[in-house]
């Protein structure tokens, strides 16, 4: 004994300030004193594996145990006073999880890198410290654990080392976090099923005679020994059935997904083999061959009971690997994107019609078709992820452009999964014309296609809004005044479509249906407004068509184009009207007070060539509508209009140079119809015509 106290005392003195460190945070979490703690820590025969957990490279957490155990002997070093031999108590110990059947609670400290040695210094940055309570269950701790602790911590995180907040990353962090949730979905209903799958334990039964055979036939004689065993074996039967029955009615989630399906499965399994485990027990086993020694009527019921959990426990186990390969195959649905997700589509396809051919569970055309619904809900989830940046950016916010691609592969997605699915469909019948391949297909395909509707609804709806955007940039006088209206309208639709993407919120539909009521009202606006703006606009009204033109609305590209018309057909009535004008006065034409007759005669022409080019080289300069077969005549009446004004001006001309030239010949300089000759040849060159060479030294 005094050997174990030296040694006790040994161990005291090789406590350091990080020994004590980890002390103080027991006793502060348990409620004890520093020195009782610290008693319990020198009870382990060495401080090895705490000096292990402090030294580089040493390991990675050091684990604690507080719970109902048996007092230590006298190598711990000190004597328990008081305590009777085999008696338990509250005891702190340092565990191997391994060899120590948890019940209580257990602590444990992790160093955040195994490359730094612990030291009283950095104690307090360089380790974490946790806490599991498996008074209720390992499982429960460790659900708590994950859900009260790690979850919310992964959630609060912002340093992802490495990660930064790009899209495709913030998708691994929000993979990481699913994966976390799922197990502790997983690890709750695993929990909730083993908990509701004990069978009783017999309280009423002397199973001390019931030891040998002989034991068993003498009991054989004991009515009351037998009525009792009988019962009991019913009630486990009923027990049995009742699980049985639980799991071949539980109700099918088609809102779940190939993860969740599994996870049913293995609860099953988990279920199933626990029943069978018990039925191995001793007591069960004993009860068993008694009724069997006796030949008891009531064997069959157990026996078909058993054969009946051994071919759901077959089933459960099959059905976990199909599905398992089936999940593998279903990891890319995980990516939310499209793109990735279209390219596993067919061999997703092919693996469920592989199952229902090899299934027993999965031949049915029920629950094969849940699988099917099951794959169009991850695609759904991932289409809806896609779109909205995994829930980090509302559609509204995001640029029109970017969310009418998102929504165009999200569609293309349905149309290449109801394309795999018939040409899979149609190559396994041909391959196995013997078997029998048969899904409902509008509960697999009918939400997607609701959902793309809705997607185009969106998608409609975003075009509206990059459409009519371009009245905010517009510089045209008053339109600011429609601008503002669309941005009303815009304003009041975004504040009800927070769950735009969800297909069954009807609500959805009247407001889209509001919405482009109002949207057909601006446009109507826009048209009178452009009507009236063209009326008010003039000569100008072929510039203003086209600043219309450029705010490129589809829209309004009908009322622009008969405008155009309109233009157009005034241009040809004014045509005609010049025309006729020129006809009816080119003998005698109108002059300008003061105007020799030749020069006025060219100025006339020259102002009605004017009158007609303008407008028409407006119209080429700005639109392609001349160019049309439909405006064919009107170039023709234009080009020969304008021909007939030039030929006018060149006969003239030629017909004044001869003239001038012969008369330049005999007249004097001082004579009056020389004086008229020279300013008419002044004005004639400032026309940029020729004038006789005679006439130039006096210009």
């Amino acid at each position: 004994m005094e050997n174990f106290k030296q040694a006790r005392e040994n161990r005291q003195s090789l406590l350091t300030a990080s020994h004590q460190y980890l002390i103080n945070v027991l006793a502060s979490v348990l409620s004890l004193e520093e020195s009782v703690a610290e008693e319990f820590i020198l009870d382990s025969p060495s401080l090895d594996p705490i000096d292990d957990f402090f030294a580089k490279g040493g390991t990675k957490s050091i684990i604690f145990v507080y719970q109902e155990s048996e007092v230590p002997g006298i190598e711990c070093g000190r004597t328990f006073p008081g305590v009777e031999e085999g008696a338990k108590i509250m005891r702190l110990f340092l565990a191997n999880l391994q060899e120590t059947d948890l019940k209580g609670l257990c602590l444990f400290f992790m160093k955040n890198n195994v490359n730094v040695a612990i030291n009283p210094d950095n104690i307090h940055q360089e380790i974490s410290f946790f806490t599991l309570n498996a008074s209720e269950g390992v499982l429960k701790g460790q659900q708590d654990l994950l859900s009260k602790v790690y979850l919310p911590a992964i959630g609060a995180t912002e340093d992802w080392g490495i990660l930064t907040n790009t899209e495709e990353e913030g998708k691994i962090k929000q993979d990481f976090t699913d994966v976390v949730s799922n197990y502790i979905k997983f690890i709750d209903e695993t929990r909730t099923m083993l908990e509701c799958s004990q069978l009783s334990e017999p309280s009423d039964i002397d199973f001390s005679t019931l030891v040998t055979l002989d034991d068993m036939k003498a009991a054989g004689a004991d009515a009351d020994m037998v009525r009792k065993c009988e019962e009991v074996l019913m009630v486990w039967c009923s027990e049995i059935d009742e699980v049985l029955t639980k799991s071949e009615i539980q109700k099918e989630d088609e809102t779940a997904g190939i993860v969740t399906e599994i996870e049913q499965w293995k609860n099953m399994a988990s279920k199933f083999s626990s029943i069978n485990e018990q039925m191995k027990g001793t007591k069960i086993q004993t009860v068993l061959n008694f009724l069997l020694v006796i030949e008891s009527k009531k064997m069959k019921i157990w026996q078909s009971m058993e054969t009946r959990l051994m071919e759901h426990l077959k089933n459960a186990k099959d059905n976990i690997k199909l599905l398992s390969v089936l999940e593998k195959n279903c990891q890319p649905l995980y990516n939310f994107d499209p793109v990735t997700m279209a390219k596993s589509i067919q061999l997703i396809t092919k693996s469920i019609f592989m199952i229902q051919y090899v299934s027993r569970y999965y031949s049915s055309s029920q629950h094969s078709t849940l699988l099917f619904i099951k794959v169009t809900n991850l695609l759904l989830t991932g289409c809806k992820a896609y779109i909205t940046n995994n829930g980090s950016a509302q559609i509204w916010d995001q640029d029109p452009e970017i969310i009418i691609k998102k929504i165009e592969d999200c569609v293309g997605l349905f149309w290449e999964y109801q394309s795999c699915f018939h040409k899979i469909k149609e190559e396994i019948l041909e391959q196995m014309p013997e078997g029998k391949i048969e899904v409902f297909e509008k509960p697999i395909f009918g939400k997607f296609e609701r959902f793309c509707k809705r997607l185009q609804q969106i998608s409609e709806m975003f075009t509206v809004v990059k459409t009519f955007s371009s009245l905010n940039q517009s510089k045209i006088e008053r339109i600011d005044i429609l601008a503002q209206k669309f941005q009303d309208i815009c304003t009041n639709m975004k504040k009800n479509q927070d769950n735009a993407l969800d297909h069954g919120k009807k609500e959805f539909e009247v407001e889209f249906a509001e919405f482009m009521l109002q949207i057909n009202n601006l446009t109507v606006e826009l048209e009178d407004f452009i009507r009236k703006r063209i009326s008010e606009s003039g000569p100008n009204a072929v510039n203003l068509l086209q600043r219309f033109q450029n705010l490129n609305m589809p829209c309004l590209e009908a009322e622009i184009s008969k405008n155009y018309n309109l233009i157009l057909k005034r241009q040809a009535s004014e045509l005609e009207h010049v025309k006729e004008h020129f006809h009816a006065n080119k003998d005698d034409p109108p002059l300008v007070r003061n105007m020799p007759p030749v020069a006025g005669r060219i100025l006339w022409v020259r102002n009605l060539l004017s009158k007609i080019e303008e407008p028409i080289r407006n119209i080429q300069e700005n639109t392609d509508m001349l160019s049309t077969p439909e405006e064919k005549p009107l170039v023709q009446m234009y080009n020969r209009t304008a021909a007939a004004f030039l030929s006018f001006e060149i006969l003239k001309h030629r017909v004044w140079m001869k003239e001038v030239s012969e008369l330049l010949n005999y007249l004097q300089v001082d004579h009056p119809r020389f004086h008229m000759i020279i300013r008419e040849a002044r004005l004639i060159q400032k026309m940029g015509l020729e004038v006789p060479e005679k006439t130039l030294i006096y210009l």
